[in-house]
């Protein structure tokens, strides 16, 4: 049926089935989609309609099962479009057959495709050797690593040699996907430790070349080279990792990686920035100082998108070290406080996701993380700009790392945070600040301290002049209720709380009036809790006279006893 709509409707068609193929579909429809889309990619009269639906095609194969006999016609319809003289229909034979190899039993993949696309890798076309080459990639996956050094293996040392600098980038891009396919189940096999090992040293060599010239002059070929063996470095490196021949063999491709990582060419550092940790890895603990030294270096870079890619890969490497002495704690602890002062926020962003856990990593109960934790601390308050779901993740990460920190930092240096935060955030972030000030204050297990600490929560956030300062601060007593001991509540928060049934604007005896049943257990009743639900009873704001209106004390707190007592 689509075959025969007006190529204004195909287009028009296809635009929904882009979207449709990226969810979810029951294989039955799949099927349908397929088929109409082989019916359009035969008849199509434009490029672009070849293109896009062969882009929806490619899309929905995987996800469909055929029977044998459909299976046939299928193949057939992939033959005529690899005999076509027109490029682009023999680039869809090729996309064709790595998708279908990632539906088809191992046989079927190893009969019926990978002939088909060993034959296109040969095409005269550099295009479709170069899309056959990357379909190599999904049915090297899908076959016995046997086959892929017998069969498989020859063609990519072939097309590694090919003329043409993008089949080469290509290959090697494979490489990187089928070793990774293979390396739980096979990596005792020879494509780790006989094949891949004298390719990996040759790319070696010619890196560390290339990149000692300036890459703004380099040629565009070796450029490319250059991308794609750093972006795939990672996975081939670690790949051969447990068969480095010798020391030397291991030191050059250290020495290799440090170089990518150094050179001008912002994009190759990019790859070596998102590469860190399973490089990392590839080295099993040694040269751990050079390695946080890296990672202190591309925290400095120009370009935003290596610092953005080294925030994320921070906590991975850290965690493949076994060691942190004190240079390698050093070397980190400048590279996070660097990318928390980074000029960008999406950089600062990404730092902050993972800021407990990677203080955690570096053991932050240490007198090395003490000492650098002030400063670390610090960049929070530079960094505390006005976008509150920033905010919003400093106060959460604090909160996290609060429990494992000594009093006097939190009172030094958390507390004060949290302080200015709420006095420059929104609502939502306040409620967090709160809750963070109480929970410190519970931290403190010297009276004097504590009172101290108290004593200044009240006057901050309740004897101010700011409704929304009284209506945080009952936030926070409310939730020192989880964290708080309840004599503490009782002595030093629970009364001056209180006192705000009384106070002039309604919205803060609201908030008091709807939390009032949480201080009945800890107080027990009395004067001041007495009067004050009297007063809100009596309240001339009809919320918070309605709130009051069904408030039976006893009643509540019978419920609470009995809950405490289930529990």
């Amino acid at each position: 049926m689509a075959h025969s709509w007006s190529p204004p409707l195909q287009r028009t068609a296809s635009e929904v089935l882009i979207k449709v193929v990226q969810r979810s579909v029951p294989m039955e429809t799949g099927k349908l989609i397929a088929v109409a889309c082989f019916q359009v990619v035969k008849s199509a009269k434009s490029e672009d309609l070849y293109e896009v639906w062969g882009d929806i095609l490619v899309s929905i194969l995987p996800r469909v099962v055929w029977k044998s006999t459909e299976l046939q016609r299928v193949f057939a319809l992939v033959d005529a479009h690899a005999g076509r003289k027109a490029v682009i229909s023999r680039k869809l034979a090729a996309r064709l057959l790595g998708s279908l190899s990632l539906s088809l039993p191992q046989g079927d993949v190893e009969r019926q495709v990978l002939w088909r696309a060993l034959r296109l890798s040969e095409d005269e076309n550099h295009a479709v050797r170069g899309m056959a080459t990357e379909a190599l990639a999904f049915i090297s996956a899908a076959l016995n690593v046997r086959l892929v050094e017998s069969t498989i293996w020859p063609r990519i040392e072939a097309l590694l040699k090919d003329g043409n600098a993008r089949i080469h980038a290509a290959t090697l891009r494979t490489m990187g996907f089928f070793f990774d396919a293979h390396r739980r189940q096979s990596w005792n096999a020879a494509l780790f430790h006989q094949l891949l090992p004298p390719v990996f040293a040759r790319h070696c060599i010619f890196a560390r070349k290339a990149v000692e010239q300036d890459q703004r002059l380099i040629d565009d070929d070796s450029y490319l080279l250059l991308e794609i063996f750093a972006e795939v470095f990672g996975q081939l490196c670690y790949s051969i990792s447990p068969y480095f021949p010798d020391e030397n063999f291991r030191r050059g491709a250290f020495h290799c990686f440090v170089a990518l990582s150094t050179c001008n060419g912002p994009v190759i550092r990019r790859h070596c920035a998102y590469n860190l940790p399973g490089v990392t890895r590839s080295f099993q603990g040694r040269y751990e100082k050079e390695l946080s030294g890296l990672a202190e270096f591309l925290s400095r870079d120009q370009d935003k998108e290596v610092r953005w890619n080294l925030a994320a890969s921070l906590k991975p490497t850290i965690d493949e070290l076994p060691h942190h002495d004190s240079t390698v704690c050093e070397n980190f602890y400048t590279a996070i406080n660097s990318l928390l002062r980074d000029r960008d926020h999406s950089v600062r962003l990404k730092i902050l996701e993972d800021l407990s856990l990677l203080l955690r990593a570096l053991d932050p109960q240490s007198k090395t993380s003490m000492r650098r934790l002030p400063t670390i601390l610090e960049a929070f308050v530079v960094n505390n700009e006005r976008r509150w779901r920033t905010q919003e993740i400093v106060i959460r990460e604090l909160r996290i790392i609060a429990p494992e920190l000594p009093i006097d930092i939190l009172v030094a240096c958390v507390d004060p945070i949290f302080e200015r935060t709420a006095e420059e955030s929104c609502y939502h972030v306040r409620i967090h600040c709160m809750e963070g000030l109480v929970e410190i204050i519970g931290r403190s297990k010297d009276a004097q301290t504590q009172r101290k600490l108290a004593e200044k929560f009240v006057a901050s956030w309740c004897q101010a002049g700011t409704f929304w300062r009284r209506l945080s601060f009952l936030e926070g007593v409310f939730h020192s209720v989880h964290c708080l001991d309840p004599v503490v509540i009782r002595d030093l928060l629970a009364p001056h709380a209180l006192t705000l049934a009384k106070d002039p604007v309604p919205n803060v005896r609201l908030r008091l009036a709807r939390s009032l049943h949480l201080l009945y257990p800890i107080l027990q009743s009395g004067p001041a809790l007495d009067e004050a639900a009297a007063l809100l009873k009596k309240d001339s704001d009809p919320d918070v006279f309605s709130c009051m209106a069904s408030f039976d004390p006893t009643a509540r707190l019978v419920s609470d006893a009995s809950a405490m007592e289930v529990g």
